[in-house]
């Protein structure tokens, strides 16, 4: 009888230290990989695109208004050719008061706008750097971004503390 329990504790400790093993091993950092990537707060899956929040500042608009001018990567993973433009609808709230869109000038002598970019098509699996710019109601309460695909369901959302970010005129 004794050998019968004593052989029975080992297969329970056995069984127990493999279930150690395992769950330290599902327990690792990450790779750098779209695992790790999901765990990112400036990442969002809007299904078949992707956003990455890089930057925010503060600039003039058009009408010399203060301005939140957002910098993202966005990628395409449609199986169509696509544009942030007609592929995103974004959203901002300061204060639960929704934001303007704006334009803001890039370069003044051409003409060019930091808001471009959001017009360009790429194809599947490729990124490009997009702005979005809002007017501000304040200069000091947080503003919420809200994302979503154009036709889609689901939405992403990310608050920037103004208090954080450094004005940059042109």
């Amino acid at each position: 009888m004794i050998g019968l329990k004593k052989r029975t504790a080992k297969l329970v400790c056995a069984a127990l230290a493999v279930c150690m093993v395992l769950s330290l091993c599902a327990c690792g950092k990450g790779d750098g990989t779209k695992d790790s990537a999901k765990n990112d707060p400036n990442h969002m899956e809007l299904e078949e695109y992707e956003l990455d929040y890089e930057k925010a500042e503060i600039k003039k608009d058009t009408d010399d208004r203060d301005a939140l001018v957002l910098t993202m990567k966005f990628t395409n993973n449609s199986d169509k050719e696509a544009s942030y433009m007609w592929s995103i609808s974004e959203y901002a709230f300061q204060n639960g008061i929704g934001l303007e869109s704006t334009s803001i000038f890039e370069d003044m002598e051409k003409y060019t706008m930091a808001t471009d970019s959001q017009f360009t098509k790429i194809q599947k699996g490729k990124t490009i750097e997009i702005c979005t710019a809002f007017v501000l109601n304040d200069s000091k309460s947080d503003v919420e971004i809200k994302f979503s695909p154009l036709l889609g369901e689901k939405e992403s959302k990310i608050v920037i503390d103004l208090a954080t970010l450094t004005r940059k005129d042109i």
